[in-house]
């Protein structure tokens, strides 16, 4: 039993390692309640945040992509701000909503993946 608590920490270790995991933001699977809304920016995405996109996921998004995408500032319980880019519509999500919250240092804490948020690196894509 001892053994299959060192490895499963290891491994956790493992998949945590390369980023940061707002958990104050995630309950259930979906935005905590107490995280306030603040403002949809009505902006495209940044190219900085474009390049994120890309080196998480594994790929560019198309131009009408990145013009549909929805680009979300929340403040935390704990008052950091964050900021979700999410997709929107079926041509560029098959259906489901896909994206990733980030810090104020444009670092990647939440992964969106089927409407639902997980420590980046915990589900299917990630480093």
């Amino acid at each position: 039993m001892k053994l299959i608590t060192l490895l499963f920490t290891i491994v956790s270790l493992n998949v945590f390692a390369g980023y940061n995991c707002a958990t104050e933001l995630i309950d259930d699977y979906s935005l905590n309640e107490r995280t306030e809304y603040i403002a949809n920016s009505g902006e495209e995405l940044t190219l900085d945040r474009q390049i994120i996109w890309r080196d998480y996921f594994g790929h560019e998004l198309s131009q009408f992509c990145v013009g549909e995408m929805d680009v979300v500032t929340y403040k935390g319980t704990s008052g950091k701000k964050y900021v979700s880019m999410t997709t929107n519509t079926d041509e560029c999500d098959g259906g489901n909503v896909y994206g990733l919250i980030l810090d104020s240092n444009n670092e990647i804490v939440v992964e969106v993946s089927d409407g639902e948020l997980y420590c980046p690196g915990l589900y299917s894509y990630g480093k």
